[in-house]
């Protein structure tokens, strides 16, 4: 808008010259020579005012399902999760094809419609060197669906920091969610059982800070 203001007032300038020469010529009486009648300014065009750009408002911050809940990574067992509060640990050994296989169960038991579990088995070396991953997967979920009473609704493939697993959901007058991950000897489960007046996101939260270290 500058440039345009300029060229106006360079315009003005030329017209009062032209104007100015034109007053020391007299022409004959007789004839008067009419007087230029003289061109208008232009009025410059306003500036128009920016309209001021609100400030865009911050996002309110999200709270994660998981905040404030306890690490629990034993040393030794390759994994690490959370649960809403330090869980109770059951050790014990159970009797399986495969040998006697040390049994360790952490579980929190929020409320009466809510639990939360992770079991690992620690089966006899080599002893699952021919077992397929899938096999065993399939093995666990007809034994749990069978023994609760429960439905398989949905389940997949997954994989968990590297190794192949199985993500499941089983449903009935609860619901059974979890995943399992074979990692060498070691079988891992991990699973939340909850009533349908339930907060799934909590579960999600406590599914998805299971991570293994080994």
């Amino acid at each position: 808008m500058i440039r345009r203001l300029l060229l106006v007032a360079l315009g003005c300038s030329m017209i009062l010259s032209a104007c100015s020469a034109a007053a020391q010529t007299w022409p004959p009486a007789s004839t008067p020579t009419p007087a230029p009648t003289p061109t208008p300014t232009p009025t410059p065009a306003p500036t128009p005012t920016p309209t001021p750009t609100a400030a865009p408002t911050a996002s309110p911050t999200i709270a994660r399902a998981d905040a404030g809940w306890v690490i629990v990574a034993p040393t030794g067992d390759g994994f690490t999760s959370k649960f809403p509060a330090k869980p109770k640990l059951t050790k014990s050994t159970t009797s399986t094809k495969e040998g006697p296989t040390p049994t360790s169960v952490w579980e929190y038991l929020a409320n009466a419609n809510l639990d939360y579990n992770i079991a690992l088995w620690q089966y006899p070396a080599g002893s699952l060197a021919s077992t397929a991953a899938s096999a065993a997967y399939d093995s666990a979920i007809n034994a749990m669906d069978t023994s609760n009473g429960l439905t398989l609704s949905a389940q997949s493939d997954i994989n968990l920091d590297g190794h192949m697993g199985r993500a499941f959901t089983l449903t009935g007058s609860y619901t059974l969610k979890g995943e399992l991950v074979l990692v060498g000897n070691n079988l891992y489960l991990v699973y939340a059982s909850y009533g349908p007046s339930i907060d799934t996101a909590d579960v999600l939260a406590f599914l998805a800070d299971f991570k293994l270290t080994a």
